[in-house]
């Protein structure tokens, strides 16, 4: 007869003393700061039979970078793991874009890279140095408000507001490409845009909506 399974637990961590009333617990290994241990030199494959004269403190490594920022030159040093988004949100406080899932699913982060709409949540800090970030914040002019803004607005294409900034500059994008885009163009350009409140349909009319703005403005300044 099999003998009954039994439970295993995995191992406490064990209480560090400290003065006070409540113990404090050890930080689990991946999670506590890197420390290279000075070796024994004379010893076979650095073992050494003692205890390490010193230990060296390894100091976080950090990259500089120059980055345009909706028409200004911002910079920064940052550590190499650092997203796009955090340097625009944190280090930057350009807090309307905005971060909704941190898997590049929902697009509420997108910004334009040279021109380009890119989810930030997915492009590194220092993959950005050198270039033309544009963020929702950098899309009205000192006219008013960009023609896409005015659309959604108008045609009440957000009820939250959380995905706007990342639907507007995704749009943009579109119609820097495509100044006449069908609603099927629309619809597969925000494919990658979640919105969990409005609907699409009225996002959809906003942008055609812009779009034809946009058309007849171009078309007055050509004319004047």
């Amino acid at each position: 007869m099999a003998s009954p399974l039994r439970s295993r637990r995995l191992p406490r961590a064990e209480p560090v003393p400290r003065t006070g009333s409540r113990p404090r617990f050890a930080a689990p290994v991946h999670c506590r700061p890197f420390r290279a241990i000075a070796l024994d030199s004379g010893s076979a494959l650095g073992a050494s039979s003692g205890p390490p004269d010193r230990t060296l403190e390894v100091p976080p490594v950090a990259a500089h970078l120059s980055v345009t920022v909706n028409g200004t030159v911002r910079e920064a040093d940052v550590e190499p793991r650092r997203l796009l988004v955090q340097l625009i949100r944190e280090d930057f406080d350009l807090t309307g874009t905005h971060v909704g899932c941190d898997t590049s699913q929902c697009g509420a982060c997108t910004v334009h890279v040279d021109g380009k709409a890119v989810k930030s949540c997915t492009m590194l800090a220092v993959q950005a140095d050198g270039s033309d970030v544009t963020t929702i914040e950098g899309m009205a002019s000192a006219e008013g408000l960009h023609p896409l803004q005015t659309a959604f607005w108008e045609h009440h294409g957000l009820q939250c507001g959380f995905c706007t900034p990342g639907m507007i500059m995704t749009a943009a994008a579109l119609l820097a490409s495509n100044p006449d885009p069908t609603d099927d163009e629309i619809r597969h350009a925000i494919a990658g845009n979640f919105c969990r409140c409005t609907g699409y349909q009225n996002i959809v009319i906003a942008i055609r909506a812009a779009a034809a703005a946009m058309r007849a403005g171009s078309t007055a300044g050509a004319a004047s």
